[in-house]
């Protein structure tokens, strides 16, 4: 028999360590990370159930295909699916719940496209709790942008923590006050190639671009395997060429200063005096790091 989930959360109970879980993949992260770094999309404080937690008395299962929709809206159904108490879990892009589920799931996919059976393209962001209804706001207008466009930029914003939402057309809301580090987002989804091209001639940009791709693949070693020889060379190389430079054109000087912060903590922990080396610390500080990295390569 299925679990019955009673706090409406869609999984399991979560536990005092502060670790953090994706809801999409499963994926555990330590305290620290916001965003899994796979699917780009916010965590979650309870381990998501699995497969064979869902069904009924019998075991038997619905499962509805959502592999055309993109990781930050499959999401957004996620969460709806868990404000209304449905247990539910995902096999891949596959929605699995119980049969006597099936009407409340059809109710919440109908209410998500207007009635004709599907889900919407854009989901309903979890932050918009987050903007000032008093403050001025300001609406990017995202007409042109297909789903990948619109996750890619609502994983960058969370990673960012900039407060934002998106209304009932599909644009961006966010608040006034952010406008700028906005402004370097939005511009840096629309136009990835412009983050190989270096404004003012000199090559800083595509060197910036290798620095920060070389770091990801590091941190990602680390990730595995905190005593990675060609991962610890790699890292700490990286991090500090990133050091050397000035802010490269596509990013905001907070955006690329917090990365070097994140970059030269793991290159201490690297180069350490001490006897031992920290692995648990350097775990962690690699997969923060990865994960802020993420939305960049």
């Amino acid at each position: 028999m299925g679990i019955i989930d009673e706090r409406g959360q869609g999984g399991r109970p979560g536990d005092a360590t502060g670790l953090r879980w994706c809801a999409l993949c499963a994926a555990e992260y330590v305290p620290g990370v916001e965003v899994c770094v796979d699917c780009v999309v916010p965590l979650v404080d309870q381990p998501p159930l699995r497969a064979d937690d869902i069904g009924d008395e019998e075991g038997e299962q619905l499962a509805y295909e959502f592999d055309d929709l993109a990781p930050a809206d499959r999401l957004g159904l996620d969460r709806e699916l868990a404000a209304a108490g449905v247990v539910h879990a995902w096999d891949g892009t596959t929605l699995l719940i119980a049969p006597y589920d099936e009407a409340e799931v059809d109710a919440v996919l109908g209410g998500r496209d207007g009635g004709g059976g599907g889900p919407a393209l854009v989901g309903r962001d979890i932050d918009d709790a987050l903007l000032d209804e008093d403050a001025e706001q300001l609406v990017y207008d995202l007409a042109d942008w297909d789903a990948t466009q619109v996750a890619d930029l609502d994983g960058r914003l969370e990673a960012e923590g900039i407060a934002h939402a998106f209304d009932e057309d599909g644009d961006l809301v966010v608040l006034a006050a952010d406008e700028e580090r906005v402004d370097v987002i939005v511009d840096a989804v629309e136009f990835p190639d412009a983050l190989e091209a270096d404004d003012d001639g000199d090559g800083d940009g595509l060197a910036a671009v290798d620095a920060v791709g070389n770091l990801f693949v590091a941190a990602d070693r680390l990730c595995h395997d905190p005593a990675d020889t060609e991962g610890v060379l790699a890292a700490a190389d990286a991090s500090r060429a990133m050091a050397s430079m000035p802010v490269p054109f596509g990013f905001s000087p907070p955006v690329w200063n917090e990365l070097n912060e994140r970059a030269g903590e793991l290159r201490r922990l690297l180069e350490s005096e001490a006897e031992l080396v920290d692995d648990a610390a350097v775990v962690e500080v690699a997969t923060r790091l990865r994960a802020a990295l993420r939305p960049y390569v």
